[in-house]
């Protein structure tokens, strides 16, 4: 079905991880509530504005026993783009 709002989302009881993509100065405080309901996150990035946040992040994620992650694509990436040519060659 469909959720009319992140809280609705997080509370559900269907919904097993959450995606942050908003504006990052929201991101905080809804990984942290989606933590706090266990839920598994992943956050777009950058994850938190603030490089403080990651401590308390982390330290909610492992009291939860649920798993914290940060979107990422590596697949363009120069390094990338040459192992998979290095591997390709053999």
């Amino acid at each position: 079905g469909v959720l009319d709002s992140y809280e609705a989302a997080i509370a559900s009881p269907e919904v097993d991880a959450v995606a942050v993509l908003t504006p990052p100065d929201s991101h905080e405080a809804l990984t942290m509530q989606a933590l706090a309901a266990g839920k598994h996150v992943i956050v777009e990035k950058p994850a938190f504005p603030r490089a403080a946040t990651f401590g308390p992040v982390a330290e909610a994620a492992t009291r939860a026993g649920k798993q914290v992650l940060v979107a990422e694509n590596y697949y363009y990436k120069p390094l990338a783009v040459t192992l998979r040519g290095l591997l390709r060659e053999g």
